[in-house]
């Protein structure tokens, strides 16, 4: 059921005699909110919109005229502009005032999802429960709009010649050289110097589009991966996710372009190897926090407006995967936006420790003086907003695809002083006699890693 946003305007401090707009609860368990864009002759318009509720079980439906969901960019959150809503002004971030601007139709209104306007970013209790939700609403949109940003002359030029041949491209069985349908766009006339230039050009505009912000924001992956139908847009210019992955990975002048140098070109063939994998991946083929190591470690650094999406950003790409059995395990990695940065990421670190049951994630911890750590971080705790990797981090991940280790054990670790210190529980084997300064041979070490191994005995910890 689809039911308007009642009318709960109230009066904003330090602006006299205008009403902003209020939000009115969500009552609903799977309710959510999509944006209706009324429609408008020109981009520079006044943006105004409404407000309805909705849940997941009715948008779910066949024969639904469904939404679209929004994929883009924050971007500086000192940067707002105002829209209205149901009447009301409401501030948004700048790039997505942009980004509507560019999706309203001139016909007739249009139903949008996008988070900066349905989700009350003031109330933590609701955006908690809406951000669990987030992976369901992209899967049911009837489509996703990745915005990349505003267009210039120049891609406009370059737009149209592209688009025609990926209208072809689409339509073949076995993918199609850029350039072998030319003559269907009118190009005969193209002499080696123009279409020369013409690469060159589609060159300049690919590495532009690849360095664009939104390749290196944190939820565009499970966005993308979790989408039913993903399209690409620049300005007013747009076309599927598959032909614009063709366009990069299959025309025929790839091989000699510099954009393969852009930082952001292996950045999209994860992407693309994600979303191809997603789909076949069952709970019996990955462990839970091996997926989840590879990915917050191939991630990290990136860009995040609050540190505490490096991992709820993620955590709808492990919801199918096994649980703990132990309940207050998974609770340490549930949504909770009033949990500060340093509890967010001590509790995901005690939960790889727990599910683990191994201290390998110590080799994530950023290879960084002590002084410039994140503050009120453990030293024992990965900060996953730095790209300070250490060389043993890398080494890990392959370690955990052969190793066989025991499965929530708890008894291994304690944590004291607030979470402060985590204590390794060990067991006493005998005591150092003496320190030699040559190699032990290979066969003692073979042998007392075999003692200790076997042996039990009085338990000790070290604190880290």
């Amino acid at each position: 059921m689809i039911t308007s946003e009642p009318d709960l305007a109230s009066k904003s401090p330090g602006m006299e005699d205008v009403q902003q707009y209020q939000y009115a609860p969500l009552l609903e368990l799977d309710a959510f909110r999509i944006i209706v864009i009324h429609l408008a002759l020109s981009i520079e318009s006044p943006l105004s919109c409404s407000l309805i509720h909705s849940n997941l079980f009715y948008c779910n439906r066949p024969l639904i005229d469904n939404y679209s969901a929004l994929s883009y960019v924050w971007g500086d959150a000192n940067n707002r502009k105002t829209v209205l809503v149901d009447e009301k002004p409401l501030l948004v971030s700048a790039s997505l005032d942009l980004a509507l601007r560019h999706l309203r139709d001139s016909k007739k209104d249009i139903m949008i999802w996008a988070d900066g306007i349905c989700i009350n970013q003031s109330d933590y209790e609701e955006k908690n429960t809406q951000v669990n939700l987030m992976a369901l609403i992209y899967e049911i949109a009837r489509h996703t709009i990745i915005f990349l940003g505003e267009t210039t002359p120049e891609a406009d030029k370059i737009f149209e010649l592209l688009l025609p041949p990926i209208s072809l491209l689409q339509k073949q069985i076995k993918p199609v050289r850029l350039f072998n349908v030319r003559a269907s766009h009118n190009m005969d006339s193209f002499d080696l110097e123009a279409k020369e230039d013409m690469e060159s050009k589609v060159h300049d505009l690919i590495r532009h589009v690849l360095d664009m912000p939104w390749f290196r924001r944190i939820w565009i992956l499970q966005e993308l991966v979790l989408s039913v139908d993903p399209w690409v847009q620049v300005g007013n210019h747009h076309l599927k996710w598959n032909s614009f992955k063709s366009l990069i990975f299959e025309s025929n002048f790839k091989h000699n372009s510099a954009w393969v140098k852009s930082p952001n070109y292996n950045v999209l063939a994860d992407l693309c190897m994600l979303r191809e994998n997603f789909a076949s991946r069952t709970s019996e083929s990955s462990d839970p926090c091996d997926y989840m190591l590879q990915i917050l470690h191939s991630r990290r650094g990136y860009d995040v407006s609050d540190p505490r999406d490096m991992l709820y950003g993620h955590l709808a790409m492990f919801a199918n995967l096994t649980k703990s059995k132990n309940p207050k395990i998974e609770r340490l990695v549930e949504i909770d936006y009033r949990k500060t940065v340093a509890d967010v990421y001590t509790d995901l670190t005690l939960y790889i420790l727990n599910r683990q049951s191994d201290f390998g994630f110590l080799s994530h911890v950023e290879d960084v003086n002590f002084e410039e750590r994140k503050g009120n971080l453990p030293t024992w705790v990965p900060d996953w907003t730095s790209n300070k990797v250490s060389t043993e981090a890398k080494w890990h991940l392959e370690r955990m695809k052969t190793r066989n280790r025991l499965r929530d054990v708890s008894d291994i670790h304690v944590v004291v002083g607030e979470k402060a210190v985590l204590g390794c529980i060990g067991t006493r084997v005998d005591c150092v006699e003496v320190v030699k300064n040559e190699i032990p041979r290979r066969e003692d070490i073979f042998a007392l890693c075999h003692k200790i191994r076997n042996c039990s005995g009085n338990r000790f910890f070290l604190a880290f």
